[in-house]
């Protein structure tokens, strides 16, 4: 469940790999806590040259070319995850309302609690 792999991402890992038949002595499981696909935005102005750069395919040409080191750099500049949109508490409601009886539905057939995903 995702709820376990939030709370304890090695051990649901270990496991993954037990169920495998693989050996995770020599894995590092230090790249699990790295964020991966962040949300972000284009900063202002910016926005629109990356529009630019990606409709004529010159943003593939360029990032293509350049080393893991400046596309961070490149990226770091040009996004932000400042004005990413959160869920309102609003619509948090409405999601639950629609989707409490699938989740009842849900944790009877798995034999599993999920009374956290009716929290708003």
């Amino acid at each position: 469940y995702f709820d376990d792999l939030k709370k304890d991402i090695v051990n649901v890992y270990k496991k993954l790999f037990d169920f495998l038949s693989l050996e995770y002595d020599s894995f590092d499981f230090s790249v699990l806590f790295k964020k991966q696909n962040q949300a972000k935005l284009s900063k202002g102005y910016l926005k629109w040259i990356n529009v630019f750069l990606s409709k004529t395919g010159i943003k593939n040409l360029l990032v293509g070319s350049l080393g893991q080191e400046m596309k961070l750099k490149i990226t770091n500049f040009v996004y932000t995850d400042k004005f990413v949109p959160k869920l309102s508490i609003e619509d948090r409601k409405i999601m639950l309302d629609y989707f409490k009886d699938d989740i009842e539905k849900l944790e009877y057939l798995l034999g599993q609690d999920f009374s956290n995903w009716k929290k708003i």
